[in-house]
């Protein structure tokens, strides 16, 4: 009988923190002498919201992670898939582990030929190129321009690091 009563009133000191008073009276045992008239609940601060301001800020951070993370994302995915669907023969492509090669032939929406150097041509999924390359502008040079530079090179004589690091010496001075 001791046990029984200690048990319920340990539950009801539980009861007390967890819920409200209006439901701590509801559970109350009937042998518990009658407690206070329950106290009507207690009304909701006017503070002008027509909503909770915990829900609005909850609101406002998924705003700020749509738009500045989930929408430029998928964004950057659309232009991705409308890039690949672009791809033709001759285009100079980058793979995803860095192979840069031209395409010889779209073998279908899955696959295509990369010639990487000559006579050397890879098969790749077409979901592993990550980008179209523009063509490459080949700079002529004239003989005489790379005999000038060859000879700029040789004559100007390039300080060594220690000359760098703790100043040249003369020449002819010996230590």
């Amino acid at each position: 009988m001791f046990q029984s009563i200690l048990y319920k009133s340990l539950q009801l000191s539980v009861a007390g923190f967890l819920l409200s008073p209006s439901l701590m009276a509801q559970t109350a045992p009937a042998s518990a002498p009658a407690a206070a008239p329950a106290a009507a609940p207690a009304a909701a601060p006017a503070s002008g919201f027509p909503f909770d301001p915990q829900i609005l800020m909850l609101v406002a951070i998924a705003a700020v992670f749509y738009f500045l993370l989930i929408r430029p994302q998928s964004q950057k995915a659309k232009r991705h898939r409308q890039m690949l669907k672009t791809i033709k023969r001759g285009d100079r492509v980058l793979t995803a582990g860095g192979i840069i090669g031209t395409v010889a032939k779209v073998i279908d929406d899955a696959e295509i030929s990369i010639t990487i150097a000559k006579d050397v041509d890879i098969t790749v999924a077409r979901a592993t190129i990550s980008d179209i390359l523009p063509e490459a502008k080949a700079k002529t040079v004239t003989k005489a321009e790379l005999n000038k530079e060859a000879k700029d090179s040789a004559t100007t004589e390039k300080p060594s690091m220690m000359a760098k690091i703790f100043g040249s010496r003369p020449k002819n001075s010996k230590k």
